[in-house]
């Protein structure tokens, strides 16, 4: 599972790399092109991090970034809850409609 989730971060990685790619040859400002560079890096980096790790690993790994940082781990298990919720209540199918006593859609 990490090794796919490794995978696909690798594959944003290379994407956002041809944006860096792009934004240089269209002379956009270095400081641009800086930036997307170095979050292609760091996507490889933590690609790199979830294909050679095991489970083992990233649940000891997220035990002690939840231990350092309680608030950022409450605050992503919010978001997370409200996407989640958010999600299922668009996804819900709609409310059947109410016909009244004329027999007339309202």
């Amino acid at each position: 599972m990490s090794t796919m989730f490794g995978e696909r971060i690798d594959e944003v990685a290379a994407s956002l790399r041809k944006v860096a790619d792009q934004l240089r040859a269209d002379s956009s400002p270095p400081i641009v092109t800086n930036l997307a560079e170095q979050g292609a890096q760091r996507l490889e980096d933590a690609g790199g991090y979830f294909k050679g790790a095991d489970a083992q690993t990233l649940l000891g790994d997220a035990q002690r970034v939840v231990r350092r940082n309680p608030f950022l781990a409450f605050s992503i298990a919010y978001v997370a809850g409200v996407s989640v919720s958010r999600f299922l209540k668009t996804s819900a199918a709609p409310p059947a409609r109410v016909s009244d006593n004329a027999g007339e859609n309202v």
